[in-house]
């Protein structure tokens, strides 16, 4: 689902920035528990890595101080 989709995308960049992965609030509004999305953030994080599409540009550009050098971070798939 889509809106599963879009909650991985949260648990994946709360974890990245060392914040709690889901909260009481997330919860609340997304009606989806932690144990529910951490296996779609695991198949997102997986199909990224198993790409075969080159995005050096993405890369390059999100790599860049005006975009905070969100590109240079590494993600964990270590949930």
């Amino acid at each position: 689902l889509p809106s599963q989709l879009a909650a991985a995308a949260i648990f994946i960049a709360r974890r990245t920035v060392g914040r709690n992965a889901w909260s009481p609030t997330l919860l609340k509004y997304a009606q989806y528990r932690e144990e529910d999305i951490r296996p779609v953030a695991c198949a997102v994080l997986a199909e990224k890595s198993d790409s075969p599409i080159d995005l050096s540009a993405v890369n390059k550009k999100y790599a860049s101080s005006r975009y905070g050098r969100v590109a240079t971070i590494s993600i964990s798939s270590d949930f």
